[in-house]
Formats: C-alpha cells, structure tokens, sequence
C-alpha cells in the first residue's frame, strides 16, 4: 500500500517567508500579503505563533497569531493555496495552533474571519463571549476560549490596526 503525501504543520522558517508571502499573495493579493508580513514587525511578535503547513515538503498553507495581551492571541484569516483547500490543511493548521496556544496557557485566540467557518472548532463569536475589541472597527472576528478566565478589554497593537484595511477591503 503506497501512502499519500504527508501534511506537516511547524513553526514558520526565515528562508521560507518568501513561500509564505506567495501564499497570501495568491490567496488574499498582494495589499493583504504585505499587511501579513509587516505583522512580524510588531514588538511582540513570536516566531511559534506562526504555524505553516508542508504538503509533501513545499509550504501550502499558514497562520500568524500576534499576542494582544499576555492570554490573548489574534490572527488574521489563515491562507491556503487554492490547489490545496479543502484536503485538511486549514484544519491541520487550526489544530496545531490550538495546540501551542494551550501550551503557552492562552486564555483564548481570536481570529479575524468570518465566525460560521470556525464553529467546527469550537470558535464562537467575540460578543457571545463577552471579549470586545475596538467598536469603531466593522471586522468580523470569531475566538475560541481555553479557559473561562475574564479577559478585559482589548487593544489593538498599532500593526494590526495597520493590518486591518487590506482585510476590509477583502471582506467588501
């Protein structure tokens, strides 16, 4: 019996960040790609928050958590190339990432999405969990709890504020 490509999901490497912005480029354009990578750029930015996913080896997919508080992560939507959704790597990537926010005794993780494609994983929206970030922003945002800690009001880091008009644009 031959076995199929294996799907492997780690933490993002320097020399593949080309790969990874390609990936964001074709999926999303190169306005969002570019929004992703100045992410990195952020003072709190850690290098085990960014999950990519390898498909036989090449990079097919990733997701980048920047903390907002010391429990709390947020990311924009993950990324997968376009030959490759729907084969289990957004959810590969989903499950790694819940992984490693657990492990760093995250009290949730919240992402920049349309909620209805994360309820699968437990994601709920943000005002069902009484989690409220910046009113003023028309983003919509989904999170899922690993604890029940409160978490207070949140505030946006100044490179997700930067972040959010290439993700506006794509929700138009």
């Amino acid at each position: 019996m031959t076995e199929g490509p294996i799907i492997l999901t780690r933490p993002e490497q320097v020399a593949l960040l080309p790969a990874i912005t390609d990936i964001y480029s074709t999926v999303y354009g190169a306005d969002f790609a570019v929004a992703v990578d100045s992410l990195r750029q952020a003072p709190n930015y850690d290098s085990k928050l960014s999950i990519m996913a390898l498909y036989d080896g090449t990079v097919v997919g990733h997701i980048l958590f920047v903390p907002l508080s010391e429990t709390v992560t947020i990311a924009p939507p993950p990324a997968i190339l376009p030959d490759h959704q729907g084969q289990m790597i957004g959810s590969a990537l989903l499950y790694e990432t819940l992984e490693v926010q657990r492990r760093a005794k995250q009290d949730a993780i919240i992402l920049l999405d349309n909620p209805l494609r994360y309820q699968k994983f437990g994601f709920k929206p943000l005002a069902a969990q009484n989690i409220s970030l910046d009113p003023s922003l028309d983003t919509p945002a989904t999170a899922f709890r690993l604890t029940d800690n409160p978490i207070a009001d949140l505030a946006l880091p100044q490179a997700l504020i930067d972040f959010l008009p290439p993700l506006q644009r794509r929700e138009a």
